[in-house]
């Protein structure tokens, strides 16, 4: 898995080859917002969007899994705005 951050302009900001690329991020840019969702074939994606207008995406291997990961973020504070069968919204 390859994470990339890019900003505003879709320049990358940062580089990683797995999740702590968003957790190292995250540390200096806080998530405002983490939305979970399903694709068709059971898997899912997460779309972070960072303070500053830097964001990212990365896929999973499974909906239930990703909206746990995001979940346990707890130093995130984000809360459950809206969720459905498709889509989980986490916001700050």
């Amino acid at each position: 898995m390859s994470v990339v951050v890019y900003n505003v302009d879709g320049e990358p900001v940062a580089r990683s080859r797995n999740l702590r690329g968003i957790l190292t991020y995250a540390r200096r840019h806080p998530v405002k917002r983490a939305s979970v969702y399903a694709k068709g074939d059971g898997r899912a994606f997460v779309a972070f969007h960072f303070r500053g207008d830097a964001f990212a995406r990365v896929e999973f291997e499974s909906f239930i899994v990703a909206g746990d990961w995001v979940a346990s973020r707890r130093s995130w504070a984000l809360r459950l705005a809206g969720h459905n069968a498709t889509i989980r919204d986490y916001v700050a």
